[in-house]
């Protein structure tokens, strides 16, 4: 569902560069990693445009890639969010194998690995005063999610042109999982005034950024000449929380959209009777309001994760030209997409222990199941398979064995551990994850992202000797028995391509960021920010509960005297099982009870 207008203008035959669609998909704290890609990527395409103006020979003067679509979920929304604002000055990502305080640190760098962090999100700031509980983990103040927000949106412009290589309007959108849903009427036969209806909750919040409004119905402008927080970056900041705002764990936010926007737009569906090779046409399908339904459509959104992790779908759509699909043979792609996923799924059948379907695992498999159906699209399964109009970027780390041996690491983010919340832990989990988010992005563009040298912008725009200075050899992707020629779509220039863009030691065994250690000493101090926020939590469950005087006073001594040690000791063991299962802190020696010590009969006691 989008308006015609968004799409990329023009027939991808007539193309005369290279369009990308760049989507980011929900990570958790794994945004650290989709951090460093970004400012990687962001680096590589400055530099390339720089190259041509300084007149590099070896850099195609008519050869030109732009990104044309920025679309994000959950931890990737925040990133799509954020490359508005920081495009607006110069950007220069860290290097280096450890984090370096007071060092000048990017924009994505500050938000996503030097303050982002589990004593703000531990805080009470959300609390005092005897506000009600909107999320179990604070969200408010400067040293949570809204203050990193502000002073991410907060910048002063230094770039005096927009960039060349970011196309102008450009789409900006972060899934949403609209919790008001949008009504639409299934045309049964029926008695008459009888409709059945259907809600959409799948949603975006849907912006434009540039130097003029373009007018798109329903999407709020971002002016790339605003110095500091205009009102456009203010709802993009606070759109980007909303994608992110994990299901109880983190506060719903309000978008704003209208009525309007869901009347205009287009869905492309499948036509009665194909003409030629076209089956599918585009359609207003427009929703059924109920007739006092004002013109404002605001609605409360939780993380956009929950129902479309990863909205390729979309992206590939805002790049399609009218055919509405795109290019795959390699040597005529010109249009394509690329993913950001720091966690590509992996199926796990996850069978009832002994056969026994208690009702613990029913409901959580039941919330995985409904949760991964909605993300589910059968129509892009064989696509994915092969195809020049997409790639993805993903996690890989070598590791030593047993045997002293390089092998790929099963655990390539630190950020991965404690079901991905592990990097609000500790500084030194995120850097890591971003220091290898650059190196990936690195290997990614200099040895994959490629076209055929037979390729037709390669043989109008390359010369000889350029495509001699870039060339490599790749296996086919349809055939592994053949070797294919090729060039890089982004070729990497002011030394982006050697190992010091990385900043780490090149005659080191295995060349990739060190895996964090150390952090059990911090064990301590993070019990004590969780103890504090099981007690602020439960007070407020208590004082909302509902309950008497009398039942209220006896809850908060039980938790007070009991629950809050219980809860605490919990979160603890969970915490550093998962920690030690990742090898992030020491495994847990499990302390054995004397029978003169246990105070249970069953196990030998008094």
């Amino acid at each position: 569902m989008l308006l015609q207008e968004t799409r990329l203008p023009g027939n991808q035959q007539d193309d005369t560069s290279f369009h990308l669609s760049l989507v980011m998909a929900g990570a958790v704290s794994a945004g650290a990693y989709t951090a460093g890609v970004m400012d990687f990527l962001i680096e590589a395409l400055d530099a390339m445009e720089a190259a041509r103006d300084a007149g590099d020979p070896n850099m195609p003067a008519n050869h030109r890639v732009s990104i044309d679509a920025v679309l994000g979920a959950s931890a990737g929304g925040i990133c799509s969010a954020l490359l508005p604002s920081i495009v607006r000055g110069s950007v220069k990502g860290v290097r280096g194998p450890l984090y370096q305080q007071g060092a000048k640190h990017s924009v994505l760098y500050k938000a996503w690995v030097e303050k982002i962090d589990m004593k703000g999100l531990l805080a009470d700031d959300d609390l005092r005063g005897n506000q009600p509980l909107y999320s179990l983990l604070n969200t408010t103040g400067k040293d949570s999610l809204d203050g990193i927000r502000d002073d991410a949106i907060n910048l002063q412009k230094t770039r005096t042109e927009y960039p060349k290589w970011l196309r102008q309007p450009l789409p900006v959108y972060l899934t949403t999982t609209n919790l008001r849903g949008t009504p639409y009427s299934l045309d049964f036969n029926a008695i008459e005034g009888r409709q059945h209806i259907i809600s959409m909750h799948k949603d975006y919040a849907r912006f434009v950024f540039g130097e003029t409004n373009p007018g798109w119905t329903g999407h709020t402008f971002v002016d790339f000449n605003t110095n500091g927080p205009g009102s456009g970056f203010r709802d993009l900041g606070n759109a980007a929380l909303g994608t992110s705002a994990f299901p109880g764990a983190l506060r719903a936010r309000k978008i704003k959209t209208t009525r309007e926007f869901y009347e205009q737009a287009i869905w492309r569906v499948p036509l009665e009777k194909c003409e030629g090779d076209n089956c599918t046409q585009d359609r207003v399908i427009p929703p059924s309001f109920p007739k006092d339904v004002s013109k404002d459509f605001d609605y409360c959104t939780i993380d956009g994760g929950v129902l479309n992790n990863e909205p390729f779908e979309m992206g590939r759509h805002l790049i399609a030209d009218s055919s509405g699909r795109n290019e795959r043979d390699p040597v005529l792609s010109t249009r394509k997409l690329l993913m950001i996923d720091p966690f590509p799924n992996d199926y796990d059948p996850d069978p009832p222990e002994n056969d026994q379907a208690t009702i613990p695992y029913v409901l959580m498999r039941m919330i995985s199941a409904l949760k991964q159906q909605a993300r589910f699209k059968a129509e892009d399964l064989s696509i994915l398979q092969k195809s020049a109009s997409r790639y993805a970027i993903a996690p890989k780390r070598y590791e030593l064995n047993d045997t002293g041996n390089q092998a790929l690491a099963a655990l390539p983010l630190a950020c991965g551990s404690v079901g991905a919340f592990g990097g609000f832990l500790d500084i030194s989990f995120r850097h890591h994850d971003y220091i290898l988010g650059r190196m990936n992005a690195q290997r990614f563009l200099s040895g994959w992202f490629a076209v055929p040298v037979s390729h037709r912008l390669v043989a109008q725009n390359w010369s000889p000797a350029q495509i001699a200075h870039w060339q490599f050899e790749i296996t086919d992707p349809d055939d592994n028995t053949k070797i294919q020629k090729v060039v890089p779509i982004i070729p990497l220039f002011d030394g982006l391509g050697d190992m010091d863009a990385i900043g780490l030691d090149p005659n080191a065994r295995i060349f990739t960021p060190p895996w964090p250690k150390g952090f059990e000493k911090r064990l301590p101090e993070i019990e004590k920010w969780v103890s504090n926020r099981v007690h602020v939590v439960g007070k407020a469950l208590i004082r909302s509960s509902g309950f008497g005087v009398f039942f209220r006073a006896i809850l908060q001594g039980a938790l007070t005297l009991v629950l809050r040690k219980h809860a605490v000791e919990a979160i603890m063991k969970a915490l550093i099982e998962s920690l030690a299962k990742a090898k992030l802190v020491p495994e847990p020696v499990e302390e054995k009870k004397t029978a003169k010590e246990s105070t249970n009969w069953r196990e030998g006691g008094n």
